[in-house]
């Protein structure tokens, strides 16, 4: 296994973090210029991808709320799933896996002022599948960790936020920051801002700066990033994730 694998690995802990992003990164809250539906959702549903030079993945998932509404503070419950393809070399030969994952972690969103935090912790577990047999793969085998996720949001003047999140777990030591400041305040359904990244586990590591654009809507959302991302050992890719969010 060469760096392509650790890169998936790295790319895994980001899909899991909980955006989202990424996508699975979204905010549970609309974006400040919009108004709050009449009713208010007492969860959401999300999906997404997220595509590299070498690698693919794919995402679903859903927040509960175990109190209230989903914008009140409380306890709730988060459960995501995702599969994708790598490509990499094994002993200069092209190899590929099929990453499939899960994670379930209960959390609680706290309220103060205009920050909210929601703190989740709980159970993930990945295997990944070899087109071909790879003795130095340690992930061929289906692992399981702990995992903690932290969660960050605070509303600005003039229609703006930013965001501040990240997670930790004990499969593959893997970590993940996600840093994001937006603004709508051109136009109240579209935020666009700066997004820097970092992911990385025992073994690897690799930093992201790119613009993220979401267009916005009481009970949801679409999003997507463009960027550029370095490895540990100077390589470079572009890369790209798109997500939807619905409330319910």
């Amino acid at each position: 296994m060469n760096f392509f694998s650790h890169r998936l690995i790295g790319l895994l802990a980001f899909i899991m973090l909980g955006s989202p992003t990424p996508a699975i990164l979204a905010n549970t809250l609309p974006d400040p210029a919009l108004p709050k539906p009449v009713l208010e959702p007492v969860g959401e549903f999300f999906t997404g991808g997220a595509l590299t030079n070498n690698s693919w993945i794919s995402w679903a998932g859903a927040v509960k709320s175990l109190s209230s509404s989903l914008y009140d503070g409380g306890w709730r419950i988060r459960v995501v799933a995702a599969y994708g393809r790598y490509s990499f070399l094994t002993d200069g030969q092209p190899n590929s896996a099929n990453p499939a994952l899960f994670e379930i972690t209960p959390g609680y969103q706290f309220k103060t002022g205009p920050l909210i935090t929601k703190l989740y912790a709980g159970l993930h577990g990945e295997q990944h599948k070899l087109a071909n047999p790879d003795p130095d793969n340690k992930t061929k085998d289906m692992g399981y960790g702990a995992k903690i996720i932290l969660e960050n949001w605070i509303d600005l003047p003039m229609n703006s936020f930013a965001s501040l999140d990240g997670s930790f777990s004990t499969l593959n030591t893997s970590y993940q920051g996600l840093l994001r400041a937006g603004s709508a305040y051109l136009y109240p359904q579209l935020t666009l801002g700066p997004e820097v990244q970092v992911i990385g586990n025992e073994e690897y590591y690799q930093l992201r700066a790119g613009l993220f654009g979401r267009w916005s809507r009481p009970n949801g959302s679409l999003e997507a990033s463009i960027g550029y991302a370095e490895d540990y050992d100077r390589k470079s890719t572009p890369y790209v994730s798109f997500s939807w969010l619905k409330r319910f």
